[in-house]
C-alpha cells in the first residue's frame, strides 16, 4: 500500500498542476482538502489537490474539476487527458488493481460525467 501510494505520488508530480487562474486553484485545493477529511481518504503526498483511498484491490482516486462555462470544453479535455495519463502512468508503474476515478466538483457536466463513467469501467 505504502508502495502503491509512493507511485501514485511520483505520477502526480510528473502530471503536474491544472491550469487556472488563482481564484481556480484554489478552489480546487478547497475541494480536496474536504474530500481528505472524509473516512479513508487522503491526499495524495506532495499534492494539495488529489485524494486517494485504498479499498482492498481498489484504488479510487478524487480528482478536483472546476470551470467558468466559456472555457469548460477545454477544462473537461484537460480533466479527461489527466485521467488517462494516470491509467497509463500507473499501468508503467506496475500498478495493481483497478483505478476508479471521482469528480469532486457541485456542478459536473453530464458530458464529463459519462466520459469519466466510461473511463472507470474500462
Amino acid at each position: 500500500e505504502d508502495a502503491t501510494k509512493h507511485y501514485l505520488a511520483v505520477i502526480s508530480q510528473e502530471i503536474g498542476q491544472d491550469s487556472g487562474n488563482e481564484k481556480q486553484q484554489r478552489t480546487l485545493e478547497r475541494y480536496a482538502k474536504q474530500k481528505a477529511k472524509e473516512s479513508g481518504w487522503e491526499l495524495i503526498r506532495g499534492s494539495n489537490r488529489e485524494c486517494i483511498r485504498m479499498n482492498g484491490n481498489e484504488i479510487q482516486i478524487a480528482i478536483p474539476f472546476v470551470s467558468q462555462v466559456k472555457e469548460q470544453p477545454q477544462k473537461i479535455r484537460e480533466y479527461i487527458g489527466r485521467l488517462t495519463m494516470y491509467r497509463l502512468l500507473a499501468k508503467h508503474q506496475g500498478l495493481e488493481g483497478k483505478i476508479r476515478f471521482e469528480i469532486l466538483s457541485p456542478n459536473i457536466p453530464d458530458e464529463l460525467k459519462e466520459m469519466v463513467e466510461e473511463i472507470n469501467n474500462e
